[in-house]
Order: structure tokens, then C-alpha cells, then sequence
């Protein structure tokens, strides 16, 4: 089998310093895909940028929890009281969100995420989560969205390559996560791939670039994705978000000659899910 990696930008309409970024990357044919947070204040600037910018695809990254101190969103749906803090957000943390929410409001507002872009004349073509929150407790939830709306999600086939430290316990449930995607038809990447770190004062642009190309260096055969969150430097993204020169990275390193060079050299065609050639769970 060939290589083939999606690359996904997360967190489409969080930010301007976001929107600017992926747009800049589609058209450079640097990323691939792009998920959209639509309780976000500048997901109608993303959505605008997407219908008139045909280079431009967009998935749904649904959202449960708002992490920032300063700047906050909510639920998008009525009602959804579970999904809310005391001052009407959503929960800071995924694991304050797992402890409260209840499925029927994830089941509601998850819904009205899509049906949002819908309604906008944007058609999701994958499917994938905010901060982990429905991998495990509502992972059927989203199973059953993109079944019924015959799109993909973003669970690894092959755990190591997102955790080289999985334990067995956690390898045996993406095992059974794959065997129910491939029942209802939801098409999963094999490899999955991110820098799953903030970054410490020895970091640097070079030896972070060099993770990614260790990744590049380890993808699977098969269909994969890389997400990554990429920012241009704004004021506003530094006010925002302490990790901000991680996302500035991030919005680099994907079109970084080095970068492109190593594609090549590892064999790895790009492609978004939407053409992604998947082995299995045929829709």
C-alpha cells in the first residue's frame, strides 16, 4: 500500500489569527482539510472564507469545552444546561465536561453544530472533537452522526502512533472503536499524528520542526492524519493563548521546504478525507 496523510488544521473560527492562517495554508496547498468550531465568535468569518475560497475544505471539530481564562464561548444549541459552567460556558476542562454533561444535551448541541454549517451552505466532510471529548463516554454519539451523515472521524486504527506509551487496556478499546466504526460504515485514518506538548524554554523552531519530521518518517501505510492548529502572529493570539508560538510554529512548519522535501522522500501523498483512498468501512 502507498502513503497517504491528511493534514487538518483544528480550531477553524477561533480566532482571526487562525482563519488567516488556514486560509494562507489552502492556498498554498499546505494542509488538506480543516475543522470548524462553530460556538466560536469567528466561526462566521471562517464560514465566509470557505464558501468563497473553493480551495477550502471543511470538517466539523465539535465542541464541548471553552479552555481559555479571558475569552469564552458556549453552547450553541438552547437550553443544554449539562454542557454549561455557572457563568453559561462551556467547562474549561474535558474532564469538568465528562463529569457533568449528559447525553441528550451532547446528542442536541452536537447536532446544532452541524446543522449550523448546513445552514450556511457548508457541508462538513469529516468529523472529528475538541480536546478529546468524545472519545470515550460519547464516542457512540458521534459514531452515529457520522453514519448518518456518511462522514469519517478521526480515531486511530494504529494507537501507537498517536501514544507509543498505550498501555494494552487502551489498544484493546480502539480496537473495539474500529470494529464499531467499520459496522456502521464511519471510515477512520490508520495513522494519527500531533505535537502533543507546549513548549518548554529549550525548544526551538529547529527541534520542533524535527518531531514532525520524525512523524513523517514513521507514517504507516494507509491513510493517516496530522492536525495541527496553525496561527500567523497576532497580538490577540498572544493575549489569548500562552502556547501561541507553538501554533505560529505550526502554521510554519507545514510549508517549510524541509518539510516538503521529507514528503516526498518518504513516498507520502497528501489528501483530504474526502478522496482518501481508506481500505475499509467502504461508504
Amino acid at each position: 500500500m502507498k502513503k497517504y496523510l491528511i493534514i487538518n488544521a483544528d480550531d477553524f473560527g477561533s480566532c482571526f489569527a487562525a482563519n488567516e492562517a488556514v486560509e494562507r495554508l489552502f492556498d498554498r496547498g499546505a494542509i488538506t482539510t480543516a475543522t470548524l468550531m462553530v460556538p466560536c465568535p469567528w466561526a462566521e468569518d471562517a464560514i465566509r472564507r470557505a464558501r468563497r475560497n473553493p480551495r477550502i475544505k471543511t470538517g466539523l471539530h465539535t465542541t464541548l469545552t471553552s479552555e481559555y481564562e479571558t475569552y469564552r464561548w458556549g453552547p450553541v444549541a438552547e437550553g443544554c444546561e449539562s454542557l454549561r459552567d455557572h457563568l453559561g460556558y462551556f467547562y474549561q476542562t474535558a474532564s469538568e465536561c465528562l463529569r457533568h454533561a449528559r447525553e441528550e444535551d451532547v446528542r442536541r448541541e452536537l447536532q446544532a453544530q452541524y446543522s449550523w454549517m448546513e445552514r450556511r451552505g457548508v457541508h462538513p466532510d469529516h468529523i472529528d472533537n475538541h480536546m478529546a471529548t468524545t472519545y470515550d463516554k460519547f464516542l457512540s454519539v458521534v459514531y452515529q452522526m457520522c453514519a448518518k451523515h456518511r462522514l469519517g472521524f478521526r480515531l486511530p486504527r494504529i494507537p501507537e502512533t498517536f501514544d507509543p506509551q498505550v498501555t494494552p487496556e487502551r489498544k484493546a478499546a480502539f480496537r473495539q472503536a474500529a470494529m464499531e466504526a467499520d459496522r456502521l460504515g464511519v471510515h477512520l485514518p490508520d495513522g494519527l499524528f500531533t505535537y502533543d506538548f507546549d513548549l518548554s524554554p529549550s525548544d526551538t523552531y529547529e527541534t520542533f520542526r524535527g518531531y514532525y519530521l520524525n512523524m513523517l518518517d514513521n507514517c504507516p501505510e494507509g491513510v493517516s492524519e496530522l492536525f495541527i492548529h496553525p496561527c500567523i502572529e497576532t497580538e490577540e493570539l498572544k493575549y489569548i493563548n500562552a502556547q501561541w508560538k507553538k501554533r505560529v510554529w505550526e502554521y510554519q512548519v507545514v510549508q517549510d521546504p524541509v518539510f516538503i522535501r521529507r514528503l516526498a522522500e518518504n513516498g507520502i501523498a497528501l489528501c483530504a478525507y474526502a478522496d482518501a483512498p481508506f481500505a475499509s468501512a467502504p461508504l
